[in-house]
């Protein structure tokens, strides 16, 4: 698996982040842990799972390409990086039954072949509930799939559904 994950550049993340991020500490601070964590434990009990939600131009796909240009040798032109952009993927709500197929397969399809894959999904406030029912079991503990681990794989969700912030 090192030959496409590259783990010389996770150490390149934290200057990524810091150099590339603005007024956006706490998004740093903690995708830094999570993808270290992730990336240095052999055996994860469950897949990464990053969502991030704000309004457009806070920087979520940003985000989500500096994650990938420190985890592939290729970074966003790895081959192992697959994303979904919601109407323009699946544009069709009398074809959900299709694109849910469609959408399990690739998933499994594309971990089958490389488990550390990475799937970043754009629009996710606009994914119809039934694909997003689809993506569901891929992202649970010691998740097992028609016999395929997905506990290496990384999901990246993006929303632009703005969360209130809580004071916490």
């Amino acid at each position: 698996m090192g030959y496409f994950v590259d783990f010389t550049y996770l150490a390149g993340l934290e200057k990524d982040l810091k150099d590339s991020l603005f007024g956006q500490h706490i998004v740093s601070d903690v995708v830094l842990k999570a993808v270290t964590s992730f990336m240095t434990d052999s055996n994860p009990n469950k897949p990464l799972v990053l969502s991030f939600h704000g309004t457009t131009g806070v920087g979520k796909n940003h985000v989500a390409k500096i994650i990938a240009r420190n985890v592939y040798k290729k970074g966003i032109q790895s081959k192992h990086i697959h994303t979904y952009i919601s109407e323009h993927h699946f544009p069709h709500r009398t074809k959900l039954d299709l694109y849910s197929a469609q959408l399990k397969q690739w998933i499994h399809g594309n971990v089958s072949s490389f488990p550390r894959s990475m799937f970043i999904f754009d629009e996710m406030d606009k994914m119809q509930p039934q694909l997003i029912d689809v993506i569901k079991p891929f992202l649970d503990y010691n998740a097992r799939v028609d016999g395929v681990s997905f506990h290496n794989a990384i999901f990246i969700f993006l929303s632009s559904i703005k969360l209130k912030h809580s004071g916490n």
